[in-house]
Formats: C-alpha cells, structure tokens, sequence
C-alpha cells in the first residue's frame, strides 16, 4: 500500500483479516490499489480498506472514518465475478486492472466506475464458447504501455486434444478488441514503457519498426477475412 510500518506492526494488537467472505472462494489475488488492497477471490472482486473503516449514515450513504485496526471492512465490486483459477490473466496499468473469469466466460476490466465484462465489446459468443468448449491449460495477461493495449495469450486443448494457442489485444482507445495474434509467448512483461515477452528461453523485444510481423525470429505475413451474414 506504499505505506511505511505494514510489516513491523505489533502482533499482540494486529487484526487478521479472518472475515473475508468465504462463499467467493479461495483468495487468488492480492494487489495494493491506492491506499487499500484489491482482493480477487474465485468468484469476486472486492476491496479491504487499510487504515479505515466504512461509516453507514441512515439514508444509506457512507462515509470514511479513521480506525486503528491495520486491515477493516471488504467492500465487494458490483457484479457476479471472480478470476477462477487463472490469477496469470492479471495485469494493472493506471488506474485499470485487466483479467479473465473462465467460469463465466468474460474478459474483465476493472476502473474508476467498477467491474466491466469487456468481452462484450464484439466477443462475447467467441470468448464463451472458447472458454466453455476447450480445456483451458494457461491465460497470461499483460499491458503494453507503448500502445496502450491489454495483451491476452490463450493456452488451451480443443475437442480433438490438438494443443493450440491464441493472442488478442484490447484497447480502450478503438473500445474494442484488435486482430488477433499467432506468436504464442512463454510469459510477458512490462519495463520502463518497453513490451517484451519470452520464447525458448529468449527474451524478446516487441514495438520494433524493423521487425513487423516478426515473432521470435519468424515472419509470418498478415491475413484479413472478411465475415458476412446470409443476407
């Protein structure tokens, strides 16, 4: 939480956070997030709040109020979602948190107004059904912050237990999702405005004018298709 002496409290007078709603499922998820920490569970996205308390007026509006206790109320995000067992798909950049909820289905994005099932912006149908129909083996979630996208890699085994791969990008400056990618990354990360991912114990360098459609080492030229319905 970037505040000093979380971890030289006394004991003797701690309180354990012991009363996390356990009906959501295990814990997958920890993240500071401003001045409280973001609890991701199975089946929920919520809040605690460090070093307050949430005050309940009689109209039903809330106020904030100091307390001595290190770790108090959970306050828990609109919305039936969770982060089911993929904690990987997880990234934050800003003041938004990106990642999947296999069991519903949905790609989420949690900002300053709450919890977004992005998936709807054009792909719900294919996220669900990519989801719902394939043994899901890995999600790996990251953003890049030189273009300003939320890359999600897709590991998964189809129907025909063929071993395939799939990478989306999506961006909230086009509110939608981007072609869809073929390289299929071992891990990703972001350092100092730079996007870089990982192939066969090689590190990657992404962004690069000189390599358009390159992929670790190969070159694959784009395709685009065209979808139309019967009429």
């Amino acid at each position: 939480t970037n505040v000093n002496g979380l971890n030289v409290f006394n004991l003797s007078t701690a309180n354990y956070k012991d009363d996390i709603e356990k009906s959501y499922g295990a814990i997958k998820l920890i993240k500071h997030r401003d001045t409280n920490l973001l609890v991701v569970q199975e089946n929920k996205w919520s809040q605690v709040l460090y070093g307050k308390d949430m005050l309940y007026n009689a109209d039903g509006t809330t106020n904030l109020t100091t307390t001595d206790n290190v770790l108090n109320q959970q306050v828990t995000y609109l919305g039936e979602f969770g982060i089911s067992n993929n904690a990987s798909s997880f990234d934050t950049y800003g003041f938004n948190c990106f990642a999947t909820d296999l069991k519903r289905g949905c790609v989420l994005r949690l900002d300053a107004n709450g919890l977004d099932d992005i998936s709807k912006k054009g792909m719900s149908d294919y996220f669900k059904a990519l989801f719902r129909d394939n043994t899901i083996t890995r999600c790996i979630g990251q953003y890049d912050a030189y273009s300003d996208e939320y890359f999600l890699s897709i590991f998964y085994t189809d129907p025909n237990s063929v071993a395939k791969n799939v990478t989306w990008r999506y961006s909230d400056d086009y509110k939608g999702w981007l072609p869809r990618h073929n390289f299929a990354p071992e891990d990703m990360l972001r350092m100092n405005n730079e996007f870089i991912s990982f192939k066969n114990g090689d590190v990657y360098l992404h962004n690069s004018i000189d390599d358009i459609n390159t992929f670790y080492g190969v070159t694959t030229p784009s395709k685009l298709s065209f979808y139309f319905n019967e009429n």
